[in-house]
């Protein structure tokens, strides 16, 4: 940025035609550079004001030796001898040049370029024109106190210094802020009482250094102060700077590298590859690479904090071998006092030296573990439950199988009640049935008491006798269970198993079927549940089983009160029937009781009300 006077360009800082001094030459009443005699003019205060610190007073210019190397070439873009005198003044356009010249040329040309200047001033001065626009009282009158700083440049400590004060000129009264030359960062604040700047930088700040321009209306002043930040710098501290991956069976790699704590806004300043993804993780101070595909590259990161970048050296290769395959394991059952069992393992294309590895869902279920020698899984039950194992091997796919392991089976806390088996209507004893018989009728018991699928070695452990006709009825059979002493998966024993060899039918008064009860009391029906049809339903019926249980015994999922048949009058009547989709009891049968009677006390239920709406 340049200030023009007249042709002349002048800098702000004052280093002008590549001197330091000016001098008021008293002959010709005009400003020179006392090196080279460049003349300058002054249009008016403010411009006097500005380049009065390189005014060093008055000079005898007849006296200066250091003409003989510089000369001043002047082009006039009209020949002054062609003007009129009215014309002529310290306004004529002239472009300066300053150039090294041989001394003798020097002395000829300076004596050609005097002769139209001399006469120049000469008519100037006639016209009262022989000295510029400022007049003589500026030159003489207007104090020179000097800079408006005691320092050009200021420095803050990154760490620990936002704020400092420095003292200006204290002839100055009017100090001010002009311009500072970034947008953020910084504030600047004057006490012109107490001569005082003011100046803070926010931390967060983004550069390193800012110019702040300081103005004085009164004396004509401008100043730039260069205010600098000392950042303080570290190492980056990568934890690798070389790294070899590979890519082997289609599996790609991946890689971490830290970096200093210190470091701020860490960056890649290299081109970024197109085999690897590249995540910088600035809270955890971590450089996460995961690979593409094969290839090489240098990595350079930096920060404006660091003392210098750094580069990592990263080298992909792939590696084609045939991937290893787990075959499949079945499904598992043990019991909880049988012993380990060894089961195969059997893995396709093994990697050398490298083991699988075996872990259980529930430990506490079996203890799992890959035996070597055997290359099998060894299974150890513990307690009873359900687990699934993952077999793990490196560069393929994980392969699982589930493993239950059985308590011993108590069948003496089983349900003695079957009720209908097909195929034994005419089966009345021991005698009748053979070794399938038994077994088909201990598996229809392990069925109905929740082991759909139990094992010959099982029902093998355990004896059926005593099998014989319930004395009047016809379609009842029962008989004896008991497990063998040295069983390791059943013990216990169950008498009186009861089933039926054809369906219970309600309505034949054959079968002996009890008809009516007394009141239902507490024992089939809480107080808090009277107002709950299906527990006041299950009520009646559960009284309406206990009065049939020793010659024709029921379940509760095969019996229902068919709506609309409620009635009160001396007494409560339901119909019970058979439900659909079973075939333990087939039709119905009207059954009376006398009410409800719970914790002594007389309970009025509305069974036409809740039974039949």
């Amino acid at each position: 940025m340049s200030t023009r006077f007249n042709s002349f360009y002048l800098k702000n800082d004052g280093d002008m035609c590549e001197h330091l001094k000016i001098a008021y030459d008293k002959i010709c009443g005009h400003y020179k550079c006392i090196n080279c005699y460049t003349e300058f003019y002054f249009k008016n205060k403010k411009q006097y004001l500005h380049f009065r610190s390189r005014i060093v007073g008055k000079y005898d210019f007849k006296k200066s030796p250091s003409i003989q190397s510089c000369q001043i070439e002047t082009k006039i873009q009209e020949s002054i001898s062609k003007r009129k005198p009215s014309n002529l003044s310290y306004e004529s356009h002239m472009q300066t040049k300053i150039r090294r010249v041989n001394p003798k040329k020097m002395y000829y040309m300076l004596f050609v370029l005097l002769i139209p200047l001399i006469s120049a001033i000469s008519f100037g001065v006639w016209k009262g024109l022989s000295k510029p626009n400022t007049s003589p009282d500026i030159n003489e009158n207007v104090p020179i106190i000097g800079n408006i700083l005691p320092q050009k440049t200021i420095a803050f400590d990154e760490t620990n210094e936002t704020k400092k004060i420095i003292n200006f000129n204290e002839k100055i009264n009017d100090l001010k802020v002009v311009e500072i030359f970034t947008t953020m960062g910084i504030t600047v604040d004057i006490n012109n009482e107490l001569k005082e700047i003011v100046i803070q930088i926010d931390k967060n700040f983004s550069g390193d250094h800012y110019s702040v321009a300081f103005f004085s209306e009164e004396y004509q002043l401008k100043e730039v102060l260069i205010v600098s930040i000392k950042k303080e710098k570290f190492d980056i501290g990568l934890s690798k700077n070389k790294i070899d991956l590979i890519i082997e069976n289609n599996v790609l790699p991946a890689a971490t590298i830290t970096y200093s704590d210190k470091i701020k806004n860490l960056k890649l300043k290299s081109q970024k590859p197109s085999f690897l993804d590249i995540n910088i993780n600035e809270s955890n101070k971590e450089i996460k690479l995961n690979v593409k595909q094969a290839g090489s590259t240098s990595l350079v990161f930096g920060s404006d904090n660091a003392v210098s970048d750094e580069t990592v050296e990263v080298k992909v290769t792939e590696k084609v071998v045939e991937k290893p395959v787990i075959e499949i394991v079945a499904d598992q059952a043990l019991f909880e006092k049988d012993g380990s069992k060894n089961v195969l393992l059997s893995i396709k294309n093994p990697i050398a030296n490298e083991l699988p590895v075996i872990k259980s869902s529930v430990e506490k279920v079996a203890k799992v573990e890959y035996n070597s020698n055997l290359k099998a899984i060894t299974i150890t039950p513990l307690s009873k439950g359900k687990t699934v194992v993952t077999i793990s091997y490196k560069n393929t796919d994980s392969v699982s199988f589930n493993l239950e392991v059985y308590e011993s089976i108590n069948i003496s806390k089983f349900d003695r009640i079957l009720g209908f088996v097909e195929g034994y209507a005419n089966k009345n004893t021991d005698l009748d049935l053979n070794a399938t018989d038994k077994s088909n009728l201990i598996k229809e018991f392990f069925k109905q008491n929740g082991y759909a699928n139990i094992s010959d070695d099982i029902v093998g452990q355990i004896q059926l006798s005593n099998f014989h006709v319930i004395q009047g009825q016809k379609i009842n059979r029962k008989f004896n269970l008991k497990a063998n002493s040295n069983s390791t998966k059943v013990n216990g024993s169950l008498d009186d198993v009861f089933i039926r060899v054809a369906p219970l039918d309600l309505s034949d008064s054959a079968n002996q079927i009890k008809e009516s009860g007394n009141f239902i009391a507490e024992d089939f029906l809480n107080m808090s549940d009277v107002d709950n049809p299906v527990k006041v339903e299950e009520s009646i019926l559960k009284q309406f089983m206990s009065l049939n249980k020793d010659l024709n015994p029921m379940k509760l999922e095969d019996i229902q009160i068919r709506k609309g048949t409620a009635v009160i009058s001396n007494q409560f009547s339901v119909v019970i029937e058979a439900k659909k989709g079973q075939n333990n009891v087939s039709k119905e049968i009207k059954y009376t009781f006398g009410g409800f009677y719970i914790n002594g006390t007389t309970v009025k239920i509305d069974i036409v009300k809740m039974f039949n709406s």
